[in-house]
């Protein structure tokens, strides 16, 4: 199974992959963009193989994950605020810097 921030990237890379073709302004540079946003979430890199008549387990030589993002278990939500849209968490597992990227699921 996937996680769901590996869902929404790929969803929304290839939705504006095809929009950009269909519009007529896919580029190669859109092309960068969108591998590096890609390789955020992608564990093991990329893989045209089964258009180019590889076998399915030469697609890498890369053991275990290759994201340039890891996942690490902060703590959990203990309250929301909806009318003032704020959130209370509760930090468990690890700390906090400024500047760190937090995903939150649920």
């Amino acid at each position: 199974a996937r996680g769901p921030e590996y869902v929404r990237t790929v969803a929304e890379c290839y939705k504006e992959a095809i929009r950009s073709y269909l519009d007529g302004t896919f580029t190669d540079e859109k092309i960068a963009a969108w591998d590096e946003r890609l390789k955020t979430v992608f564990n093991r890199g990329f893989w045209d193989g089964y258009y180019l008549g590889q076998r399915l387990g030469e697609w890498t030589k890369n053991y275990g994950s290759a994201a340039t993002e890891r996942k690490i278990y902060v703590g959990k939500g203990i309250r929301y605020f909806s009318n003032i849209g704020v959130a209370e968490f509760l930090v468990e597992a690890a700390e906090l810097n400024v500047g760190d990227k937090l995903l939150i699921t649920g």
